[in-house]
């Protein structure tokens, strides 16, 4: 979820951005000033990369994510006129989900990632304050 969250987050201001009359540069100006991610940094580099006419298809082939690279592939639609406002909704619906679904399967683990340390160390620990004084006690009378 780690990934999916500033992905997650940068949709909602673009689509926040947009609905509200802003342009697509404008959203993006504002979302790189107000935040600092590792997505921005995508994001910055790839604003700068296609102001300069250097961006090619390999950018977005190198990114793992398949979120991220649907999103800088429609923000470079939009940057190069296209209406996204329609995709930009749909592909916050999708992330949305994904974000759920990873936060239900973390905390259908949790349970157990808790356990462990109680077993390995708070359980020793009451055995050692129970059994102690009868040891003790076991002891002293031999």
């Amino acid at each position: 979820m780690e990934g999916l969250a500033p992905t997650l987050k940068f949709v909602l201001g673009l689509r926040l951005g947009l609905e509200r009359g802003d342009s697509l540069r404008a959203a993006l100006q504002r979302y790189l000033q107000c935040h600092s991610d590792d997505f921005t940094k995508k994001l910055s580099q790839f604003l700068s990369l296609r102001d300069q006419n250097r961006l090619d298809s390999n950018f977005f082939a190198k990114i793992s994510s398949p979120y991220r690279r649907a999103v800088l592939q429609l923000v470079d639609r939009g940057l190069a006129g296209d209406s996204i406002l329609q995709q930009v909704k749909i592909l916050e619906i999708e992330i949305h989900e994904v974000c759920s679904a990873e936060l239900d399967a973390f905390v259908a683990q949790l349970p157990f990632k808790v356990l462990l340390p109680l077993v390995l160390f708070v359980f020793p620990a009451f055995m050692i304050l129970l059994l102690g004084p009868l040891v003790l006690s076991l002891l002293a009378s031999i």
